[in-house]
């Protein structure tokens, strides 16, 4: 039986695939396989994201629209993670009870504030040309450091509020000092190992000569080659987003067990 009272069809020998003893990377691709609706859904609005900058060029609206995808890609994650895979899809997108996960998306906003500020800058027309060179790499260098500390420190109020609607910060800051070791290690073996290899992929593509924009306005033609991309990339961060729940998701599970 499921959240607000709906059956769940999905076979019962395929929980035990979504349990926090499996291996980091096996666990992930299983929540991601469960997550395959959801993660259409997020792989659509980037496309739709994708063809409009090839009208627009990027523009400072497009890193709140990516940071919604983050949201619902992990939200899903962690919903999948705390049943145990009874609710999983599109229904792992809603808070317990059905409601819309508000206080999740306010306090991954706050996580990932200095990205958000990151990438206003850099989509701003001529932003990183207006700080500087040196002061913008410096600027990267410390809004990464500033997100990572707060990720850890505060990353197990995500799992908390999907799995209880609420969360308490002192608790959650709490959890994070002394689970940071475990939390940081997790996070840089998975999500952060894992995006080493996915930005391989924006070299490779960069250095095939592979155009980023997936649609061509005055050609009206699709580019094979840039869909392919934006797929492989779309996917690349939904597994990391993935990782870190798990690795989140543990440190909240051992701290309340």
């Amino acid at each position: 039986m499921a959240d607000g009272g709906v059956i769940d069809r999905r076979p019962a020998a395929e929980g035990p695939s979504v349990a926090l003893s499996r291996p980091l990377y096996p666990l992930a691709l299983a929540v991601l396989r469960l997550n395959a609706a959801p993660a259409a859904l997020i792989l659509a609005i980037l496309l739709l994201l994708n063809i409009a900058q090839s009208f627009t060029g990027p523009t400072i609206a497009h890193a709140p629209l990516r940071l919604a995808c983050i949201v619902m890609a992990a939200h899903a994650a962690y919903r999948v993670l705390l049943t145990g895979g009874e609710v999983y899809g599109c229904r792992a997108l809603t808070a317990p009870g059905g409601r819309a996960p508000l206080r999740f998306l306010g306090t991954m906003v706050l996580i990932f504030l200095p990205i958000v500020l990151l990438g206003a800058v850099w989509t701003t027309p001529g932003g990183p040309e207006m700080i500087g060179g040196l002061y913008f790499i410096a600027a990267i260098f410390v809004m990464v450091v500033a997100y990572g500390v707060l990720l850890v420190l505060m990353g197990t109020a995500l799992p908390e509020l999907a799995d209880t609607g609420h969360a308490d910060p002192k608790a959650s800051l709490k959890r994070g000092l002394a689970n940071y070791r475990r939390i940081a290690w997790g996070i840089l073996l998975g999500p952060g190992l894992f995006g080493m290899l996915h930005g391989a992929v924006l070299v490779v593509a960069g250095l095939l000569g592979l155009p980023q924009g997936a649609y061509n306005p005055e050609t009206g033609v699709f580019s094979p080659g840039a869909l392919a991309v934006l797929a492989i990339l779309t996917l690349g961060n939904l597994y990391s987003v993935t990782l870190a729940a798990v690795v989140l998701t543990r440190a909240y599970r051992s701290d309340t067990a």
